[in-house]
């Protein structure tokens, strides 16, 4: 008697124990950043406040950090974006999973082309060996109809 009910105490302490770590690591759980086939390496995300907090305190890591939203405030994701050098080999080809896209780029000029459905905007930017530089997408409410649209509450500035 006295055996199963130290058995079952131990059972009891160690699903305790695992279930308290494993939630422990999906709570500090970090954005993992992606390599792209050309090796650059890139985070995307931003919904919700947590995920948008880690994902911002990654940012001195990347030097190109891009925010997609429609001039009404509301952020956006499921952005089809293109990364491509002077010479128009792309650098990096990804759709968002949220407002936010931070990558890790070569120093040098490149094209940044986003789109939606509906809207697409081609910008050319130079990132800098050192430091970063931000890129803000802004499209009119008029272009945004059936795009996936994320509410500020959702990310948190």
């Amino acid at each position: 008697m006295v055996k199963i009910v130290v058995l079952r105490f131990a059972s009891a302490l160690l699903l305790w124990c695992v279930m308290s770590g494993s939630m422990a690591v999906a709570q500090d759980a970090a954005p993992v950043p992606i390599v792209s086939p050309s090796g650059v390496a890139y985070l995307s995300g931003g919904i919700g406040s947590d995920e948008v907090q880690a994902i911002r305190a990654l940012a001195p890591q990347y030097n190109l950090r891009l925010l997609f939203a429609g001039t009404d405030g509301e952020y956006l994701s499921d952005v089809d974006v293109r990364i491509a050098s002077v010479s128009d080999a792309t650098a990096l080809a990804t759709r968002t999973e949220g407002p936010l896209l931070y990558v890790h780029l070569p120093a040098g000029r490149y094209r940044i082309s986003a789109s939606t459905h509906h809207s697409f905007e081609v910008r050319w930017v130079n990132v800098p060996a050192h430091g970063g530089i931000d890129a803000n997408f802004y499209w009119h409410d008029k272009q945004l109809r059936h795009e996936h649209r994320l509410h500020r509450d959702q990310m948190a500035q």
